[in-house]
């Protein structure tokens, strides 16, 4: 195990180290993209979990930074609770993620290895699995794209399949490692936990299913369904401080209300099938199939043996699923599984598809090197000659009809036929057992780098960060008083305005409040079409700078959410908003509107539900005057308050309000239960108000009001996570140490 430990690490290590220019701070991007998720999401959340543990030494619940606020512990993006995060206490973000992406890429290796070598492969093939499975294109697509929780989570697919793989072989212990492996993944990434979940379990029940032995089959049966029991309920309590917060969100979610066709987005469309042979270099990441040729054939290989035609007929499902709305099995399935429209791109399933041919092509290149018999060595000679015959032709032909061959085309040309040769000399023994077996490990390295290549590379901090002007503007601007800004052109974006400390209005998150979407569709003017990861959405074809041209904001709304700055590409005209400066490309203007973070109205209107909140702003004063849900009615007439803020952070708000009259506090900081009041030291309700922020009712006189996000669930569920992930990990240690020193 040792030595392919460090082949995979030093591999994994040069491959990043080439990709990254030698620069260890670069950020990985897809070639030529602008974009990515990775500093659209992922690096301004650990930065802004960096600064509120240096400034205020709390993890932060709560995030200012998007949304005018949204609940941070609830979003699976936010890494507050994934263990290996705690690099960036040491480490900057950008040291962090690479290191991670190579710890990572390491462990998929190593679980892909472990799990091979339990199957029965030999030394030699299973390294030759982990290697397909480590730098498996589908893993590198979505890093390009910076998927990063994608990235995490794939890292775990192996070894929970090698847990499965072993309960349903009568090893019910393993239950331990099983339940740590997928609650883990579950905390890195929900959705491709659930999809590696259901086939762990239907694998462990298959091998316990083929366990013939006379007087085994019962006790194998009992003891899978007792291991997966014992699993499942370790997976929940090391995943409840995730999983709990999140299941209480989506309902509230704008998720709650997508359609079939926003359910089965990013669906591989057919015409893509094409990407299992002919690798799709720089591709979308939910279109790309490509496993390599030397790994497809050398899984076609395995074909023979009969639990690889149990895994071939998961990939054809996963396959047909993968294709998402343009077959009818999607929809069947989601009538069985309705939770499964909550998951959304059916096509990360592949993920584990990837793993299981891997696995499939450890398996043949045993068979290729010691399980054939004369006459397959000979069809296997005749199969490569026509195979890399055809792969040359058609090069050629392409060459000669439209000029030079993409890339993609060409690297077939040369990767079938080396994996024919290959292929054809360890099938005749032309080749030491060894040298076999290396030759079969670069092809499939080399294969895949190759297209790994296309789909990530390093940008410098400095490139990536360049275009600050903005945001550095307004952070000088801020001063001492926090306000928001908004762009319809997303003018602000997400990293820098997580550097700079600013606070938008708008943002670019797949977890948001529904009842917030829909204000912001009033208040922006943009219309909402179905469900979307930004807010607003985007109206309109054509580059995310200029898609919502044609609306017309409203500024009082915008004020209300302490909006004192709109940025745009495009000039504005509304009532309230003045031009103020004119940055590279971006109109800003101030909002005449802006009202503070925190402020007090005499009138407040009570009323039933969101609906005739919203319904109810659009028509009054909402500077003076507030709808409040449930609420009792106020008629202080105009109040004159004094306010003074004693602590802002994250997850504590306090501040002293001095009123002649009695009135309603209301703070531009969004609703969402888990907000706890204290007005002079005694509890008292947080009622929503005007739709989406919060608010409190204050007797005329001086107050001391706290406001505190801590819902009461979070220190229960992390000490329960935190007891299991304790338990489990030195129980694993304890028997790893025994297996080494050859106890029982």
């Amino acid at each position: 195990m040792l030595p392919a430990s460090v082949a995979l690490l030093l591999l994994t290590v040069l491959f990043y180290a080439w990709r990254l220019g030698g620069d260890p701070s670069a950020l990985l991007y897809r070639p030529g993209s602008q974009y990515s998720d990775l500093t659209v999401t992922f690096w301004p959340n650990i930065a802004y979990i960096q600064q509120s543990l240096r400034t205020y030494g709390e993890l932060p619940l709560w995030r200012t930074l998007i949304f005018s606020g949204s609940p941070f512990d609830a979003d699976p993006q936010s890494g507050l609770w994934y263990l290996p995060n705690v690099v960036f206490l040491l480490l900057p973000a950008a040291e962090g993620f690479n290191l991670l992406f190579v710890l990572h890429g390491v462990a998929a290796g190593m679980g892909m290895w472990v799990w091979s070598r339990a199957t029965g492969t030999s030394t030699g093939s299973a390294l030759l699995s982990a290697v397909a499975y480590a730098f498996s294109p589908k893993i590198f697509a979505h890093l390009g794209f910076g998927h990063i929780g994608l990235v995490y989570a794939s890292a775990y697919v192996p070894w929970v399949l090698w847990a499965a793989y072993r309960i349903g072989n009568g090893r019910w212990r393993y239950a331990c490692v099983l339940g740590l492996a997928l609650g883990w993944q579950a905390i890195a990434q929900p959705q491709l936990a659930f999809y590696t979940g259901l086939v762990a379990g239907a694998y462990a029940l298959a091998a316990a299913w083929t366990r013939r032995s006379q007087g085994q089959r019962g006790d194998a049966w009992r003891n899978a369904l007792l291991g997966l029991a014992v699993a499942s309920g370790l997976t929940l309590l090391v995943a409840a401080i995730q999983i709990v917060p999140m299941l209480r969100f989506m309902p509230l979610s704008a998720r709650a209300g997508m359609d079939f066709a926003e359910s089965t987005v990013s669906s591989v469309p057919p015409r893509y099938l094409w990407g299992l042979v002919l690798a799709y270099h720089g591709g979308f990441m939910d279109y790309v199939l490509y496993v390599g040729v030397p790994v497809l054939v050398l899984a076609i290989l395995a074909l023979p043996r009969r639990q690889a035609r149990g895994w071939w007929a998961f990939v054809a499902v996963s396959l047909l699923y993968s294709l998402g709305i343009s077959t009818p099995l999607h929809s069947w399935i989601l009538r069985l599984l309705p939770a499964l429209s909550w998951l959304r791109a059916p096509s990360r399933v592949w993920f584990v598809s990837a793993a299981a041919l891997a696995l499939l092509a450890g398996w043949g290149a045993d068979r290729l090197l010691i399980g054939l018999g004369e006459r397959t060595r000979i069809a296997i000679n005749r199969a490569g000659l026509i195979l890399g015959a055809l792969a040359l032709l058609l090069v050629l032909g392409y060459a000669i009809a439209f000029g030079n061959p993409p890339a993609n085309l060409v690297a077939l040309g040369a990767v079938a036929p080396v994996t024919a040769l290959v292929c054809g000399l360890a099938a005749g023994r032309r080749l030491p057992h060894a040298w076999a077996v290396a030759a079969l490990v670069v092809v499939v390295l080399v294969d895949l780098v190759i297209v790994d290549a296309t789909l990530v590379e390093g940008q410098p901090q400095e490139a990536v960060f360049a275009d600050g002007r903005l945001a550095a503007y307004l952070s000088r601007r801020m001063g001492g008083e926090p306000f928001r800004v908004y762009s319809p052109s997303y003018s602000v974006p997400r990293h820098l305005g997580a550097y700079y400390g600013v606070e938008t209005a708008d943002g670019v998150d797949p977890f948001y409040l529904e009842h917030y979407a829909a204000f912001m569709e009033v208040a922006s003017g943009v219309r909402r079409r179905g469900y979307g990861e930004t807010v607003p959405t985007l109206e309109g074809e054509g580059p995310i700078s200029s898609v919502n041209r044609e609306a017309v904001p409203r500024p009082a709304l915008l004020g209300l959410l302490n909006v004192r700055y709109v940025a745009a590409e495009f000039p504005l005209q509304a009532d309230g908003l003045h031009e103020v400066a004119y940055l590279n490309s971006t109109y800003l203007y101030e909002n005449a509107y802006a009202l503070p973070r925190a402020f007090v109205v005499g009138h407040v209107h009570p009323v039933k539900d969101f609906e005739a909140a919203l319904r109810w702003v659009q028509t009054h004063d909402v500077a003076h005057s507030a709808a409040v849900e449930g609420g009792k009615p106020l008629n202080s007439g105009e109040v004159e308050a004094e306010i003074a803020w004693k602590m802002r952070s994250p997850d504590r708000l306090v501040l002293e309000v001095a009123l002649a009259r009695p009135g309603l506090l209301v703070l531009s900081q969004v609703w969402y239960d888990g907000w706890q009041a204290k007005v002079d030291g005694e509890p008292t309700p947080v009622w929503r108000v005007d739709g989406v922020l919060s608010g409190t009712y204050l007797d005329a006189g001086e107050h001391t009001v706290s406001i505190t996000y801590r819902p009461r669930w979070v220190s229960l569920l992390a000490g329960a996570s935190a007891l299991t992930w304790g338990l489990l990990s030195l129980g694993l240690v304890g028997w790893a140490r025994r297996r080494v020193h050859g106890s029982p």
